[in-house]
């Protein structure tokens, strides 16, 4: 199928029948009222007239086109990637199945490219009923022109993005990882001089959770959940990164995938003793590699992080501590003063989330939209 004029692709893996994925595509027709949009479903190991009966009449939709993907691997890698590589379109949006794009979101982000001469266009996603992710924590009424580590977008790890396919065509994500296999995928967006705009104001992407199998859900091993740490410290993006970007990137390294171990396995029968090494491994190799990421830290994330670093430490107390209700200088203030007032210390990106809270809902309300 050849759409010569469509200016966004938008590529859809979906992977089961069961998935609302007709609600996915329909939104995405209707994100961009020109028409100049292209949907390709990417049908990961299922036949694409069974996932044509699932999405119903917009299949339909001469807009509309799926690509059969069989690789055997229970990860969304290989079919975004499969969209990615039949893409033709000037940018290429992921969306997932079980996700939904408010009415104009591409329009309203290809609105804020033409205006920035912007090379990447991020929306706003709400996560259900918990609100907007607040992700990246940018400066107060920063929208254009985001600076990789003032406006912390290391910690924007979703590839939902608005994206220039001649500046960035070559990027795919990588294949033979358990989770995070978008984490190359985005550190090479953001810390690449690229023009990065915040579509705030716009409508945003619909993060949803009413499909209980997301593949990306499953109880894994340590070393499973961080090998992508490990394939990041070792890539030619990281390689390429040093000074402030480098340990930009470690802090978020340390907080959202080494010390998330302990929140997803809180009990000591959780881990073995290949677990605690696995942990140990990773925490020394990204301290390694950027010695000052500790610094940036909270008290108490330091404390854990001290304790995931050697796998002897006593596990039934360092859960015990990573599990209890913090104390206020726990939270917000830094193990090392130096580090108090970092972008990425817990006192900035506090005050930033509060920010950033208010203006999303502040802009909601004035498109009424609930948010």
């Amino acid at each position: 199928m050849s759409l010569p004029d469509a200016r966004v692709d938008v590529i859809v893996p979906v992977h089961s029948a069961n998935r609302p994925v007709g609600r996915a595509v329909r939104s995405a027709l209707a994100s961009a009222v020109d028409g100049r949009v292209r949907v390709i479903v990417v049908c990961h190991g299922i036949g694409r007239i069974e996932i044509a009966e699932a999405i119903g009449d917009a299949a339909l939709d001469p807009r509309v086109e799926l690509l059969e993907f069989v690789d055997g691997v229970s990860s969304p890698a290989g079919p975004v990637n499969a969209g990615l590589d039949a893409a033709t379109a000037e940018f290429v949006f992921r969306l997932d199945s079980d996700d939904e794009l408010e009415a104009g979101a591409i329009d309203s982000m290809l609105a804020m490219q033409q205006r920035d001469a912007a090379d990447v266009v991020i929306p706003v996603i709400m996560n259900g009923r918990r609100g907007p992710l607040l992700s990246p924590r940018v400066r107060r009424g920063r929208r254009s022109r985001l600076a990789p580590v003032a406006d912390r977008l290391a910690y924007r790890t979703h590839a939902f993005a608005l994206i220039r396919r001649e500046r960035f065509g070559r990027l795919r994500l990588q294949e033979g990882l358990a989770t995070g296999e978008d984490l190359e995928f985005t550190t090479s967006l953001w810390f690449s001089s690229a023009r990065i705009s915040f579509d705030l104001g716009g409508p945003g992407y619909l993060m949803h959770d009413d499909a209980a199998d997301r593949i990306t859900a499953a109880r894994r091993r340590v070393g499973d959940d961080l090998a992508c740490v490990e394939r990041l410290l070792a890539s030619e993006s990281f390689a390429a990164c040093s000074g402030r970007p480098r340990r930009a990137i470690a802090v978020k390294l340390i907080r959202n995938h080494l010390l998330a171990t302990l929140r997803n396995r809180p009990r000591s029968g959780d881990w073995d003793e290949a677990d605690r090494e696995a942990a140990a491994s990773t925490a020394n190799a990204i301290l390694e590699t950027a010695p000052h990421a500790a610094r940036s830290l909270s008290v108490a994330e330091r404390r854990m992080l001290q304790g995931l670093c050697d796998p002897t430490t006593d596990l039934a107390g360092l859960l015990a501590y990573a599990n209890r209700p913090r104390r206020m200088h726990e939270l917000l203030l830094t193990g090392d003063l130096l580090g108090l007032l970092d972008a990425d210390a817990p006192l900035r990106m506090t005050s930033a989330a509060r920010s950033l809270t208010r203006e999303v809902n502040a802009s909601r309300a004035r498109r009424g939209v609930a948010s």
